[in-house]
């Protein structure tokens, strides 16, 4: 898989200036429209469309980013990825709530070896030290171990691709509003409202 990921913008953030050049090894990047799209500032992961927008290869943040915060950001497009792959990945993504002290998370229906799978706490990306996964292929389960445990009603967000399966649901604890998306091979998607699944 190809991530391609975009040049540093933290030397210019001043706590002023909102709109910034997004590039890839110095040249201006337009992203396709079927992306899978990961941008973080100081850390904390931004929502497109709410904390941030992107005209052509420029990037508008709603809050000016302060001076020394970090940014990083990545991107894949999505239509090279699904012409380049026999079966196209399914894109899982949901939050649950966790239970004082949980620090072991499900993910149900992984029909294939998972990639690019994205951990988030209560809005803030881990990092792969934070978190260990494990795949268990026979039961079609990846299952997030954390390092540290949680406290009570924390949100965990898991985001995964994989190849094959027709479903993924995220698991041990209960699912708050929001959709389970799943990506058909002709590169169409599907939103599930799992929020009635509490």
């Amino acid at each position: 898989m190809a991530i391609n990921k975009f040049d540093a913008l933290t030397s210019q953030f001043n706590g002023v200036q909102t709109d910034f050049d997004l590039t890839v090894s110095g040249t201006p990047v337009t992203l396709p429209a079927d992306r899978d799209l990961d941008i973080s500032v100081g850390g904390v992961s931004l929502y497109e469309n709410v904390d941030y927008a992107i005209s052509g290869s420029v990037i508008s943040f709603g809050v000016a980013p302060l001076l020394g915060d970090v940014f990083r950001g990545e991107f894949v497009n999505l239509d090279i990825e699904y012409s380049n792959l026999l079966n196209a990945p399914q894109i899982a993504n949901g939050e649950t709530l966790a239970t004082a002290g949980q620090t072991v998370f499900n993910l149900n229906g992984v029909n294939g070896t998972p990639y690019n799978t994205h951990i988030h706490l209560n809005g803030i990306k881990l990092s792969n030290s934070d978190y260990t996964a494990n795949y268990l292929g026979a039961q079609n389960i990846l299952t997030i171990t954390l390092s540290d445990p949680c406290a009570l009603n924390d949100v965990l967000g898991i985001t995964t691709s994989h190849q094959g399966g027709t479903n993924a649901t995220v698991t041990s604890g209960h699912i708050t509003g929001s959709d389970l998306i799943l990506v058909k091979s002709d590169g169409s998607s599907i939103a599930i409202d799992i929020s009635s699944l509490q």
